[in-house]
């Protein structure tokens, strides 16, 4: 206890905790270099000729050319123009309504599926571009069969009467079979007001893919 007394207060916890509340003018980075550099001089400056250094005195001359030095690379960060904020935010809304749009298309696939409505396509070309992929998407992952040669076990059903009834009338572009076709028998339609192109499984009656074609 005696000896603690004796230490200036320069080498006492006070003035550690003095010296990390001045090194809040430079910012973050002064919490951590002023209790270092008042470090670095209680072990460097030691007593001559029977006095000691005032520490302090330096450890405060430091400071005021090192405070400005820790907040200088602060200033070199890059911001964000108004412009490029605008542009970020613009982004960022697209990617949300684009992801929104594509939720709601997939709901109106499966109702077309379900209940046979027609999906609401407002004979907007993008609006028919994203429904056709998603529900393309999800048509593939139902024709997948656990393995060759057997059939899917729950395929998206192609029901002719309701394509036409909501797309129109299909033309026959394609016909393609696997050997004498017992296994394997596809027709592709085109239908041309929602420019998509649909393979059917003809001998199960079932989508094997769609796809968007202008």
């Amino acid at each position: 206890m005696e000896e603690n007394k004796k230490k200036p207060l320069s080498e006492k916890k006070r003035g550690y905790l003095i010296a990390f509340l001045f090194g809040t003018l430079g910012l973050p980075l002064g919490w951590i270099t002023s209790p270092l550099v008042l470090y670095v001089l209680n072990k460097k400056l030691k007593e001559k000729d029977g006095k000691l250094p005032n520490k302090f005195l330096r450890w405060a001359l430091i400071g005021i050319v090192g405070a400005p030095l820790s907040i200088a690379p602060i200033f070199l960060i890059p911001t964000e123009t108004e412009v490029e904020k605008t542009a970020r935010i613009t982004d960022e809304l697209a990617v949300a309504e684009e992801k929104a749009l594509k939720k709601e298309l997939l709901e109106e696939a499966l109702n077309f599926v379900k209940t046979g409505k027609c999906p609401d396509l407002k004979n907007d070309i993008n609006r028919q571009l994203f429904f056709i992929n998603e529900f393309s998407d999800y048509a593939m992952e139902k024709s997948e069969s656990d393995q060759w040669p057997s059939f899917p076990k729950d395929p998206v059903p192609y029901n002719k009467k309701v394509w036409k009834k909501c797309f129109g009338k299909p033309k026959l572009i394609d016909t393609k079979q696997l050997g004498d076709g017992r296994r394997f028998k596809s027709k592709t339609f085109r239908y041309e007001s929602i420019k998509t192109n649909v393979e059917v499984n003809t001998i199960k009656n079932y989508i094997e893919y769609l796809v968007f074609s202008l």
